[in-house]
């Protein structure tokens, strides 16, 4: 009978040992992408799928009105810190594009704090399209905020952002002004 014990506390103990390994991996995983700028960028060619916020108004939301032009799709939320840069520097590119480069303001903010969504989109005097919605309204999965999407003209998907250091910032803007230098179709 000691003999089982000890086999159970042994085989418990690798179990454990390699649930803390997977956990330890993935944290380490993120923490690298978090890193070095070129995993918090990633370079795709996909449809976006579903995509159904809502406006301040709370109509639905229709990225295919957009064909056309570039679309950058920021998603945050008025209590990401980290956030209010990637704002700013979406800011700084759709003044320096904004006859090509369409922003959609993606929030996660709960129904409560979506005035002050609106109030510090305003005061910042950002002109991007504030859309609300939920994990359920899109296919995409975004796993943290602050993420940025680029979607071309066509409406594929292009380049996705996850994070947010200068050095991804800047990828990010280069992989912006490659796809707005595209001939449009």
């Amino acid at each position: 009978m000691k003999c089982f014990f000890f086999s159970a506390a042994v085989l418990m103990s690798l179990v454990v040992a390699v649930e803390s390994q997977r956990a330890t991996s993935s944290c380490n995983d993120l923490l690298n992408a978090r890193a070095v700028p070129d995993k918090l960028v990633r370079i795709v060619n996909e449809e976006p799928g579903r995509f159904r916020p809502t406006d301040r108004q709370g109509r639905p939301f229709d990225l295919q009105h957009h064909l056309g032009k570039v679309v950058i799709v920021a998603f945050w939320a008025t209590w990401c810190g980290i956030c209010r840069a990637t704002m700013k520097q979406t800011d700084s590119l759709q003044r320096r594009s904004r006859d090509d480069l369409v922003v959609v303001a993606w929030s996660d903010d709960p129904e409560e704090t979506q005035p002050e969504a609106v109030q510090l989109l305003e005061t910042m005097h950002y002109d991007f399209i504030l859309v609300f919605g939920e994990k359920s309204q899109r296919s995409l999965d975004i796993p943290f905020l602050p993420a940025r999407l680029i979607i071309d003209r066509s409406g594929h998907l292009r380049v996705m952002e996850f994070g947010y250091t200068p050095a991804s910032a800047r990828q990010f803007e280069l992989q912006l002004r490659a796809i707005l230098a595209e001939p449009v179709r």
